[in-house]
């Protein structure tokens, strides 16, 4: 085992780590550890620059808590480095709970919207997942993202849940314009972005209703 590895074991929670099992279904079990956020993320600023260093480029990990570790190391890297760093490990996320760990702040407030569409494009479930994330996180809902969006194809679960995520955010700031996509959408996630709309508390009760008599319809 890699000294990070024995470090991660050392803050194992077993409580946790069931939890996460359950949370997580796609990885398997003996790749979950049980180590939570608040000490992933302590972990991360205690490593010297070679050790991330070391650990950044040592790819595919083996742990889930190898990849948190990972998303938070790249968090707060400058754009010149964070994007080369995120194209590399985009390809060897393979949970919904990593891609929604990362969040760049530097892509977040530059940018990169060929990056994004590219992203979108792209074969992989989680890297269309965080192109999405990107997305929401960028606070994109004009008609061109949109469109980009309800023209991805949600048979992959994480997909349809990532696009019902931002239709349903889309919503709270935009709800006229998100609506006139709603029947873009595919049957199942058009109930999770109506769903996950009528539970947002930035969704308006008026805007509910219509929801609610649109789902009704169905």
């Amino acid at each position: 085992m890699t000294d990070i590895q024995n470090r991660l074991f050392s803050l194992a929670d077993e409580k946790l780590r069931r939890f996460n099992q359950r949370l997580i279904p796609t990885l398997p079990a003996e790749r979950i550890i049980g180590v939570s956020t608040p000490k992933l993320k302590a972990l991360a600023k205690e490593l010297c620059e070679s050790e991330k260093r070391s650990f950044l480029a040592s790819l595919p990990h083996e742990y889930f808590e190898e990849n948190q570790l990972h998303a938070f190391l790249l968090a707060p890297m400058r754009y010149d480095e964070q994007l080369p760093a995120l194209e590399r490990f985009l390809p060897f996320i393979d949970n919904w709970a990593t891609c929604d760990q990362l969040s760049p702040r530097a892509l977040i407030n530059s940018d990169c919207g060929e990056r994004i569409i590219g992203w979108l494009g792209s074969e992989r479930v989680y890297t269309v997942r965080f192109g999405l994330n990107l997305l929401m996180k960028k606070q994109l809902f004009s008609d061109e993202w949109m469109e980009r969006a309800a023209s991805l194809d949600c048979s992959e679960y994480y997909v349809s849940t990532a696009v019902a995520w931002y239709f349903a955010t889309a919503m709270a700031t935009d709800f006229e314009r998100a609506l006139g996509y709603l029947d873009r959408l595919d049957g199942r996630t058009r109930e999770r972005t109506i769903r996950k709309a009528r539970e947002s508390y930035r969704v308006t009760d008026g805007h509910k209703a219509l929801l609610r008599r649109l789902a009704d319809r169905k």
